[in-house]
């Protein structure tokens, strides 16, 4: 995990979240939503189309690192970036 990500995950921890959510994302400059993590347990998982009726257009490269339950990622013709 990098420092990006070290910064942003104790940002999002200090959230008390009332439901459970399977994915962590941003708006990014251009008002599209940037995957940047899955938290979900499922074995199979499609990447949303938009989230908060913005567009998803990218997901970070760690997005899914380290989860062990998950053996299959659907992703959608919307996504155009993977950093």
């Amino acid at each position: 995990m990098n420092f990006r990500q070290r910064q942003l995950r104790k940002f999002y921890m200090a959230f008390n979240v009332a439901e459970p959510f399977e994915f962590l994302w941003y708006t990014d400059g251009n008002d599209n939503q940037v995957i940047l993590r899955y938290y979900g347990n499922k074995s199979s998982v499609k990447v949303p189309q938009s989230i908060e009726d913005k567009t998803v257009t990218a997901i970070e490269c760690t997005a899914f690192y380290g989860n062990t339950t998950l053996t299959g990622v659907n992703i959608g013709q919307n996504i155009t970036k993977i950093y």
